[in-house]
């Protein structure tokens, strides 16, 4: 018999879902999990600067792992300031679980009355897909993993829980058995494991592809990814269709995907590629998501094919073959049955297809701005194929078509105008989850400074990545001298004039080094 307090069932809770990393803001009303957490030699605290980085650090973290984070922030004005990185994994599809104390549960409803509190449920409610508060500690494991099941199931996203601090510090005894009764195996909570598609929605799509004589397909949500059904990649070469990605899965396929076209939203805005997609008659759309919605706007004349996991993303009427199922069953089904019919290989409007991707990738290259030029000819003077690429502010608009043509271990492309200067802190999530890749962010002053004192939690962790920054030479109109701010946070800087490779650069394990050009 052992007398456990409430934080301590959150730990264990956490543990047997996988966490390794709960990236939190220091709160009193969380000191029992802080307790639990110092107990445990499977998991951690990474203590950011900011809230907001807490959730953009576990983004970075969990999309290039595949592995659950935990952002933890203190009630009031600690998830407050919280909201503002969620939002990015709510736009992105990603699994983020957000836990954070509140006032008393005698306290909470209707009217909150101390501790800067506020209607936090209401609060996350419209940037997660699951939220709740935990009334009572027994119930804690059981929305735990109520929780991890939501964001990971159908289409991901952030969670949120509630926990009133006098649920946290409640003592109980717990026995052998209760504590069996209460903390049961997290597979017994969550289906893992294939969705295989029922056969006549799978035949009707068949047989649509095998009709259609320009299809293509949209892959989005970020499908390709660490844990997001990263086999897609092959079953898409074996289906024998070229294929768009949105600016969610941007950086999920590359030069080694010979059917890959290219960025759906670059590709879509150039003349030839909007003629392509009025011309395709069949359009095999796999996790809808914003951007692939504006495409169906230009793609009118196809037949459609819906791939989903989640029921209610199915566009309805509109949609001429929903099939509910997990993308790589559901392919690897139609590449199977496509495969026994002969004569199916539009071996020219693949090519028609590939040719305007590239042309259009180029376009946007070329058309950038000098500075960002530059920066991408010091990328494209080293090999990626082992390192991660973040892309925010100005250079994130060119980098669908960067990574479009080139080899890498992932690339991850902040959207413009949701949560300014996610890209350092979701970089050092990315780097603290792949300690053996190096991770280079690419970005622009502007974007850079929103987090830029995310740079000494990450020295102290012995994080390193590289900053490539496009800089705006000192004037009056843009004081600070980014390469003396940059050495005070213990990067190594060199200027783009200087004879230096990217190799060089990178090589410094465990520390920032940062390139301005």
């Amino acid at each position: 018999m052992k007398i456990t307090t409430g934080g301590e069932i959150v730990v264990k809770s956490l543990v047997d879902q996988g966490v390794r990393y709960v990236f939190s803001i220091i709160g009193g009303q969380m000191g029992t999990i802080y307790d639990a957490i110092g107990k445990s030699p499977s998991i951690d605290v990474i203590t950011p600067r900011s809230e907001t980085s807490t959730a953009l650090m576990a983004c970075g973290y969990t999309v290039t792992t595949g592995l659950p984070a935990v952002a933890m922030c203190t009630v009031g004005a600690g998830v407050v300031y919280e909201v503002g990185g969620l939002l990015k994994a709510w736009l992105d599809y990603l699994p983020v679980i957000s836990i954070a104390p509140q006032v008393q549960s005698y306290k909470m409803k209707p009217n909150q009355e101390n501790l800067q509190a506020c209607e936090q449920d209401l609060l996350f409610s419209p940037i997660t897909k699951f939220n709740a508060i935990i009334y009572h500690w027994e119930r804690i494991p059981q929305l735990i993993n109520r929780a991890f099941r939501e964001a990971a199931s159908g289409a991901p996203g952030p969670v949120h829980l509630d926990i009133p601090v006098d649920v946290l510090f409640k003592h109980r005894f717990l026995t052998s058995q209760r504590k069996n009764r209460l903390l049961p195996p997290p597979h017994q909570s969550r289906y893992i494991g294939p969705i295989p598609g029922d056969a006549p929605s799978l035949e009707k799509a068949c047989d649509l592809l095998s009709q259609a004589k320009r299809p293509i397909a949209l892959i989005g949500q970020g499908m390709g990814r660490a844990g997001r059904f990263p086999q897609i990649k092959a079953c898409l070469e074996k289906l024998e269709i070229p294929f768009l990605g949105t600016r969610l899965s941007a950086g999920a396929f590359d030069a080694e995907d010979s059917f890959f076209v290219g960025d759906a939203g670059s590709f879509a805005n150039s003349e030839a590629g909007e003629k392509i997609l009025e011309q395709a008659d069949c359009l095999l759309i796999v996790g809808l998501d914003p951007e692939s919605q504006q495409i169906l706007k230009i793609a009118q004349n196809a037949t459609m094919i819906q791939v989903e996991t989640d029921p209610d993303a199915m566009l309805g009427q509109e949609t001429a073959v929903p099939v509910f199922a997990d993308p790589e069953s559901a392919l690897n089904r139609l590449a199977e049955a496509l495969g026994r019919r002969k004569g199916r290989k539009p071996v020219a409007w693949k090519n028609k297809a590939l040719k305007t991707g590239e042309a259009a990738a180029q376009q946007i290259l070329k058309s950038a701005d000098a500075p960002i030029q530059t920066a991408f000819e010091l990328l494209d003077g080293d090999s990626l194929e082992d390192c991660i690429l973040v892309a925010d502010g100005a250079p994130a608009a060119i980098a669908p078509a960067f990574l479009k043509s080139r080899k890498h271990a992932g690339g991850h492309v902040m959207s413009q105008g949701a949560t300014a200067g996610a890209g350092l802190p979701f970089a050092i999530g990315a780097a603290l989850g792949n300690p053996d890749r190096s991770v280079i962010l690419l970005c622009d002053k502007e974007s850079l400074f929103h987090h830029l004192r995310e740079l000494q939690p990450a020295e102290e962790l012995g994080v390193g990545i590289t900053i490539l920054c496009v800089d705006k030479a000192p004037g009056p109109d843009d004081a600070a001298d980014l390469e003396k701010v940059l050495q005070g946070f213990g990067c190594h800087v060199h200027r783009a004039g200087e004879k230096i490779s990217m190799a060089n650069v990178l090589r410094h394990k465990g520390q920032a080094g940062a390139v301005l050009v």
